[in-house]
């Protein structure tokens, strides 16, 4: 088991998150300790590398969240990332599970895949940002369109989807 000894993005100091297969702790030089092994030792270590951070985690977080689906893996892991990185995402209304991923060109084209990750149907609204230049999506298959609406940094689009579906919408 590792702890928080520091609070970071998403992260409260004293969070706990399991680890799996290997636990391995470091001799720290010039980085700084965001988490440890019950026993004090280093778990998770984050320094300046170039023009961007270095994470080093004595354990594998990730494989212990894809076997056992631990929340607590995943917010460490999404913690890490956006402590070291500025990261743009879509909002998503309500309670239901909803992945959304955007995707945009330098030529002017954008992608918006939308799944329910819900064993029941949903009805919910996404805000996007960075994409106020579009006023329309088209999805992929379907055909069906559907309008955007300003707002704050970008758009905000309505969706409903049955259980488990995906759907993808192009600019």
């Amino acid at each position: 088991e590792i702890r928080a000894k520091k609070a970071f993005a998403r992260v409260k100091k004293g969070h706990r998150a399991l680890g799996a297969i290997v636990r391995e702790s470091f001799l720290v030089e010039g980085a700084e300790v965001l988490a440890d092994f019950d026993d004090g030792a280093p778990a998770i270590t984050r320094a300046a590398y170039g023009k961007g951070k270095a994470i080093l985690i004595g354990t594998y977080l990730g494989l212990a969240y894809y076997r056992t689906g631990l929340e607590k893996n995943a917010e460490i892991i999404v913690g890490l990332l956006e402590s070291c990185v500025d990261i743009v995402r879509p909002a998503v209304a309500g309670r239901g599970k909803v992945r959304v991923d955007m995707l945009k060109s330098g030529n002017g084209q954008a992608m918006v895949i939308v799944r329910n990750l819900e064993k029941m149907g949903i009805q919910t609204s996404i805000e996007i940002p960075g994409f106020e230049n579009f006023s329309k999506l088209r999805e992929e298959f379907t055909g069906e369109e559907i309008r955007l609406a300003k707002h704050r940094d970008g758009v905000r689009m309505k969706v409903k989807l049955s259980a488990g579906k995906v759907k993808v919408y192009r600019a």
